[in-house]
């Protein structure tokens, strides 16, 4: 052979090769990994809360009798709460707003703990 046509029979050979020589696979990304969420701080759940020690009175636990005691410590303390039924009418929620007034407790006359505590003082 002679030496001019090796070179040109190299390079097509070469070139062949090149182009017939699958190209190795780009190496695929690795997967991310997940990222936990950072909780934000107005989506914070509260932090939990004690609750207050609710003073309980010292009254029965029928509300109607706890009412008719308070009828009769009202209508004792000369505060005209009416017949000591049981049953929270006008003269007794007038009665309890006069007591409540008198004693510096918030005016609701409603019978609350408060009230409650203050009419089983003596």
């Amino acid at each position: 052979m002679k030496p001019f046509c090796l070179i040109p029979s190299l390079l097509v050979a070469a070139a062949l090769a090149a182009c017939s020589t699958p190209a190795p696979p780009a190496p695929s990304p690795a997967p991310a990994a997940p990222v936990a969420p950072t909780p934000s701080p107005s989506l914070a759940p509260p932090a939990p809360v004690a609750a207050a020690p609710v003073a309980v009175a010292p009254v029965a636990a029928d509300p109607l009798s706890a009412v008719r005691q308070a009828q009769e410590r009202l209508n004792q303390l000369g505060y005209a709460a009416g017949t000591a039924d049981g049953l929270v009418g006008p003269k007794t929620r007038a009665a309890l707003r006069r007591f409540q007034q008198e004693k510096g407790l918030k005016v609701t006359g409603v019978l609350d703990a408060a009230t409650a505590d203050k009419l089983n003082a003596r």
